[in-house]
């Protein structure tokens, strides 16, 4: 996937996040607050995977973590990190 994919693919899921959430009570401050939110909700659930790579984490805990868990985490927190810019006019490209 080059550039150009990841940014239509984060238009896509953008529409898709709007459409679902579908709440016009929100300002754009507060949409922009809840997807930093998420942000820091994502980057804790990579921390948490990272910790279990190296089995830093109880034992109960590993037992719930695999390599594809820790490869999605790290998408998530892109995807986000992409859609949060892109909520903010913010161009990651030329960034």
């Amino acid at each position: 996937m080059d550039f150009n994919d990841l940014n239509k693919k984060i238009d896509e899921i953008d529409a898709l996040v709007k459409a679902y959430y579908n709440d016009e009570t929100l300002t754009q401050k507060e949409l922009i607050y809840g997807k930093a939110l998420k942000l820091n909700e994502e980057v804790w659930e990579l921390t948490w995977e990272v910790l279990s790579y190296f089995w830093s984490q109880r034992k109960e805990k590993l037992e719930e973590s695999n390599l594809d868990s820790l490869k999605w985490e790290f998408a998530d927190v892109l995807i986000t990190t992409m859609l949060l810019a892109k909520n903010m006019n913010i161009d990651i490209e030329e960034a």
